[in-house]
C-alpha cells in the first residue's frame, strides 16, 4: 500500500542520512563508507 511504501521510503531516508554523517564523520579523518 502506499502507507508501507511511505514508510519503507521514510526508513530508506533516515538510513541514507545516518550514513551520511558517519560518512561525513569518517571523511574528516580520512576514512569513508561504501
Amino acid at each position: 500500500t502506499i502507507l508501507n511504501f511511505r514508510r519503507l521510503l521514510e526508513k530508506h531516508e533516515l538510513a541514507t542520512g545516518i550514513l551520511g554523517v558517519i560518512n561525513g564523520y569518517l571523511g574528516d579523518r580520512g576514512l569513508y563508507f561504501s
